[in-house]
């Protein structure tokens, strides 16, 4: 993969979209393979060649993988900006990450204080239901959980489910997943019983989604047999 980028840029030059292409497969094999210091200046090149949201968010999760959440921040600050309002499912993934960087980074407070402001943006632009709310939700759940705000924390996990069934379909397999999330998240938390419910509906979903013999079922059945201990 290196020769074939070294080629495409001795013929195309280092800007054209299959030199790009190029970069960008080798930096999603390094990045799943756990080689994030060899990605890196991959993706940075093709922040440098196209400067889209899209190249600015690779940087991001690569920078955050590598440790550097601070450094990620930058890259996210600059793709929202591009994006402009963060009500797509697009941009609202990107404000997601930001979220996570900014909690990753010690600063809680402004982490919570983005996802009040991105959730503000969609009740003033309502759109059609996105899982992007959902994960958005989620994210500003576990922060106000971790600062001891449980009453709220709980209201959005609420506000998560309902975003996720509103995209999904109330029995989509992606309703369980969403429901697997929330009871984890509760459980670490301390809050067993919620989390059993949670569970417990997540196992009727996924069952009559995929069948009981599907290994997401399985997974659910184990959780549940570890909580009745």
């Amino acid at each position: 993969m290196h020769k074939a980028i070294e080629a495409a840029i001795a013929s195309y030059g280092p800007h054209h979209p299959e030199t790009i292409a190029l970069r960008a497969s080798l930096a999603s094999f390094l990045n799943d393979a756990g080689r994030h210091g060899e990605a890196l200046p991959l993706v940075l090149g093709n922040l440098e060649s196209s400067p889209t949201p899209e190249h600015a968010m690779a940087v991001a999760v690569t920078l955050r993988a590598l440790g550097r959440p601070g450094d990620a921040l930058t890259h996210l600050r600059a793709a929202m900006t591009r994006l402009g309002q963060a009500t797509s499912a697009e941009s609202l993934g990107y404000a997601a990450a930001l979220a996570d960087c900014l909690h990753e980074s010690g600063d809680s407070a402004t982490a919570r204080a983005w996802c009040e402001q991105v959730a503000d943006a969609i009740s003033s632009h309502p759109t059609t239901p996105l899982p992007a709310h959902a994960d958005l939700a989620f994210r500003h759940a576990t922060i106000l959980m971790e600062a001891g705000e449980t009453a709220r924390g709980i209201l959005m996990l609420r506000r998560t489910l309902a975003a996720e069934e509103a995209a999904s379909g109330r029995r989509s397999p992606m309703v369980a997943t969403r429901l697997r999330r929330i009871a984890s998240l509760l459980l670490s938390h301390g809050r067993p019983s919620e989390a059993t419910a949670m569970l417990s509906r997540a196992q009727q979903i996924a069952e009559a989604a995929l069948g009981p013999n599907h290994p997401d079922c399985a997974a659910i059945r184990k959780a549940l047999a570890r909580l009745a201990q």
